[in-house]
Formats: structure tokens, C-alpha cells, sequence
């Protein structure tokens, strides 16, 4: 992805833990610029650097434990 270009992406319905619906999800640690709304993700890296950003979200399950998702995004020039 380059830099200024928006990133919208939908993490998963599921987790390979647990065959639960995901209800939704949480952002623990994310780049400036950037939300969860739901189950959607965008970021708008205006004025980041080049290279790997990670994001953590918190995936909430009605029936099950909080589980965690990293999303690694490749930024280049």
C-alpha cells in the first residue's frame, strides 16, 4: 500500500479458534488515522513512514473469550 492511499479491510466473521461469530471488534493498538467501526477497519496513513505497522484489535464473541487479531500492513514509498 502506498502512503496516503485509504486501507479498508474487514477481519475475519471467525476466528480458527473458535467457529463463533465475532460481534465485534475492538482497537487495542493502532496507527494514527485509523478506526474500527463494527466489523470494518480503515486507515488513512497520511504522512506515515514506509514499513510494517501492525494493528491489534480485540475480537469480542458473545459466547466465548475475548480473543486478539494483529493485522501487519506493508507501507511502502
Amino acid at each position: 500500500m502506498a502512503p496516503g492511499v485509504a486501507a479498508l479491510t474487514a477481519p475475519p466473521d471467525t476466528l480458527r479458534s473458535s467457529a463463533t461469530t465475532v460481534s465485534r471488534y475492538v482497537l487495542l493498538e493502532a496507527p494514527a488515522l485509523s478506526g474500527v467501526a463494527g466489523r470494518s477497519f480503515a486507515w488513512i496513513p497520511e504522512g506515515t513512514n514506509p514499513g510494517t505497522h501492525d494493528v491489534r484489535f480485540r475480537a469480542q464473541h458473545p459466547n466465548a473469550e475475548p480473543d486478539t487479531l494483529v493485522l501487519r500492513i506493508e507501507l511502502t514509498s
